[in-house]
């Protein structure tokens, strides 16, 4: 039984280091992604595709085949942030990332570099209660709030919707 284990506990081992390079690949393709956008954007290169596109929405949406939100998101994070993720090797998620990014427009590039190296391995709750910090609603962050003030929702079967009780 103690064998089984042992092959049971490499295995996983094997697995978590498929898993973690799939993060690595992650964390910086959106980079790539929003490198690659932005080029396309300032260089119209959209409108010399071949097949007609009408608009860089349109290439997004019809080419790209994602939405012109996260197309936006991504030339925004190259933009703000790319080139000090990218040179400082920063592992940072694009979930933190997008929370990150009002904040850090206003911020020099050795504050955005700090900002991200101190939230990179956060989990997303913990970000979200620091910039509640940050931005002075430090008494709503779920890590200090009592939950003493409660209300009441009742949520429909059909469409999924909330409705608060009065």
């Amino acid at each position: 039984m103690g064998s089984n284990k042992v092959v049971i506990g490499q295995r996983l081992h094997e697995v978590m280091e498929l898993w973690h390079e799939g993060n690595k690949h992650e964390l910086f393709g959106y980079i790539l992604k929003g490198k690659a956008l932005s080029i396309i954007k300032q260089k119209k290169l959209w409108y010399v595709d071949c097949s007609g596109v009408p608009s860089f929405r349109a290439y997004i949406k019809n080419e790209l085949k994602i939405s012109v939100a996260e197309a936006y998101r991504l030339i925004q994070i190259y933009e703000t942030v790319g080139e000090i993720i990218s040179s400082n090797n920063i592992p940072i998620k694009i979930g933190t990332l997008t929370l990150l990014l009002p904040h850090l427009r206003k911020m020099s590039d050795e504050e955005k570099k700090n900002l991200l190296i101190e939230y990179h391995d956060l989990p997303l709750e913990a970000v979200k209660n620091n910039l509640l910090d940050m931005t002075g609603n430090g008494h709503l962050a779920t890590d200090v709030c009592n939950h003493e003030e409660m209300e009441m929702y009742q949520k429909c079967k059909k469409c999924h919707k909330f409705f608060k009780v009065d």
